[in-house]
């Protein structure tokens, strides 16, 4: 399975280079089954090295984007639902 995983993870992440940067809700949804798939990878640091990889390649195709930047919309993805509802009520103290 993992090799169908990361053979799919590789095609996304090809056809990522085809979404023009106006496109918002194909680049959304892109975003969203590339974590999809990056979240049945079990382990945190291949997840991570996806993350890196996408984000490496989002700022080789728009100069000045920085890798955090482009990181972000993928880490924001994998947090845990959990995480999030915890971060939300210390957000509201």
């Amino acid at each position: 399975m993992t090799d169908c995983l990361l053979d799919a993870l590789a095609d996304l992440r090809a056809q990522g280079n085809q979404i023009p940067i106006w496109d918002a809700d194909r680049r959304e949804g892109w975003f969203d089954g590339l974590a999809e798939l990056m979240a049945q990878l079990h382990n945190e640091d291949q997840q991570l090295a996806w993350v890196g990889l996408i984000a490496a390649d989002l700022c080789r195709r728009r100069p000045g984007l920085s890798l955090s930047v482009a990181a972000g919309p993928l880490l924001d993805r994998l947090v845990p639902s959990s995480a999030k509802q915890a971060d939300n009520l210390r957000k509201m103290r």
